[in-house]
């Protein structure tokens, strides 16, 4: 079982953030039949991805769209966020002065999980990694 940010699933599902480790590792993980897990939240920020993707210019809108259907396809469980609230307050955003309270969302599924998460995100993963040692990252010097 393992937890994903937005910022890894996009780097398997956006053809200009291609990521050849990840997309192996993602592709290991369904040939293992690994569990997949983020909170609902997931989905609107790889929309959101998508949509500046689209602003910027690296994709047009019907591919897009496209990817958009494959992101809610994908084999990722969604845990609700509300169980993590106060959790994700107490034991991520306030000890790690963290400035966006959402990305505490993925560290306590991961926690509660007892699992790992995988992030692409640089900013968190330097804000948490050296202290969490189940935050795994790709593409990130430590």
């Amino acid at each position: 079982m393992v937890c994903v940010d937005a910022s890894l699933y996009l780097r398997v599902l956006m053809p200009d953030e291609t990521d050849p480790q990840v997309r192996l590792m993602w592709q290991q993980w369904r040939d293992a039949s690994v569990a997949v897990w983020a909170p609902p939240l997931f989905r609107w920020e790889c929309a959101n991805g998508l949509r500046q993707a689209v602003r910027t210019g690296r994709l047009d809108p019907d591919a897009a769209r496209k990817l958009l259907l494959d992101m809610l396809g994908a084999p990722v469980g969604l845990a609700s966020v509300d169980e993590l609230l106060m959790s994700a307050w107490h034991t991520f955003v306030v000890p790690y002065d963290m400035p966006a309270v959402y990305d505490a969302a993925y560290l306590a599924l991961a926690r509660s999980l007892e699992c790992e998460l995988w992030t692409a995100d640089r900013r968190l993963y330097r804000l948490v990694g050296k202290a969490l040692p189940w935050v795994k990252a790709v593409g990130i010097e430590a």
